[in-house]
C-alpha cells in the first residue's frame, strides 16, 4: 500500500512538472498552414517557474528517500531471501503445525468437556440428545431383529425342504421347454 501511494505522488508531480515546464499547444482554425497548430511560450513568471522547479525537486528528493527507507523495510522481511519453492515449503510445514495444534486443542476441549460430570449429565438431559439416543437404539434393535429373523427362517427350511422345491421347479420348467419345442415343430411343418 505505501509502494502504491509513492507511485501515485510520483505521478502527480512529474505531471505537476511537464505543467509548468511544457509549451502550451493551442488549435486554430485553418490558417497555421498544414496543422493547424500554433505554438506559444509560457507566460508565467520565471522567478515562478524556478520556485516551482526548486519544489518538484524538493518532493521528488523527499520521495526518494522514503522508496529507500521502502527498499530497506523489504529486505527486513522474513523469508525475502528464500526461493519460490522454498517459500511454498515453508508455508505447507506451517499449515501442518497449524492443523495440528487445531486437533491437539480440540482434544483437549474435549476431554475437559466429557470429564466433567455435571455438564455430562446436562446434555444427557437435552432433547436433542435423547432422540440421538432413540435413534440409535432402534436402529440397532432392528439390525438385531433382521438378523434374528434371517437366521431362523434358514434353521426352519431344512434341507430335503429345498430339494423337492428344485424338484417341483425343474420338471414345470422342463415341461414348458417340451411344449415350446413341440410347437416349435408344428410351425415349421405347417
Amino acid at each position: 500500500m505505501y509502494l502504491l501511494e509513492i507511485r501515485l505522488r510520483m505521478q502527480c508531480l512529474r505531471h505537476y512538472y511537464d505543467k509548468t515546464m511544457s509549451e502550451k499547444v493551442t488549435r486554430e482554425s485553418g490558417s497555421q498552414g498544414a496543422t493547424g497548430l500554433q505554438f506559444e511560450k509560457d507566460t508565467a513568471d520565471i522567478s515562478q517557474r524556478k520556485a516551482d522547479s526548486q519544489e518538484a525537486s524538493q518532493k521528488l528528493l523527499e520521495l526518494h528517500k522514503k522508496i529507500d527507507i521502502a527498499r530497506e523495510l523489504v529486505k527486513k522481511i522474513e523469508g525475502i531471501d528464500l526461493t519460490p519453492e522454498d517459500q511454498l515449503k515453508q508455508i505447507e510445514n506451517l499449515r501442518q503445525q497449524l492443523e495440528l495444534k487445531r486437533s491437539l486443542l480440540l482434544k483437549i476441549l474435549m476431554g475437559r468437556f466429557l470429564n466433567d460430570p455435571h455438564l455430562v449429565h446436562k446434555l444427557s438431559e437435552s432433547p436433542l440428545m435423547k432422540r440421538a439416543a432413540q435413534i440409535v437404539v432402534g436402529a440397532y434393535l432392528k439390525g438385531k431383529e433382521a438378523g434374528e429373523n434371517f437366521v431362523r427362517s434358514e434353521t426352519t427350511t431344512n434341507a430335503a425342504d429345498r430339494i423337492d422345491k428344485f424338484k417341483i421347479t425343474f420338471k414345470e420348467e422342463l415341461k414348458k421347454e417340451l411344449e415350446n419345442l413341440k410347437k416349435g415343430e408344428e410351425r415349421k411343418k405347417s
